[in-house]
């Protein structure tokens, strides 16, 4: 584990702007999380397929609901999250 972290730290601590975004909006993403893998979670338990495909389903799916979530209009502002700093 340390040495994984220490790669990272080598290899990901640059001015990349990508990395840059999905560090600043970590902590709105991870308040926002919640409700898409609760809801689809349980809207994809039913259906009949198999366990690994309902469990990639359910981990695309609620990122990407997560991050449509996080830039959504006026939710940031109701757990006071800046805007983006440009």
């Amino acid at each position: 584990m340390a040495g994984i972290i220490g790669l990272a730290y080598r290899y990901l601590n640059r001015d990349f702007v990508p990395l840059q975004y999905l560090q600043g909006s970590s902590f709105g993403v991870y308040m926002f999380h919640f409700l898409p893998v609760t809801v689809l979670g349980y809207l994809l338990l039913g259906l009949p397929l198999h366990f690994y495909l309902r469990f990639g389903l359910t981990v695309l799916l609620s990122y990407l609901a997560a991050f449509a979530l996080y830039e959504g209009p006026g939710l940031r502002f109701l757990f006071g999250i800046k805007g983006v700093q440009k």
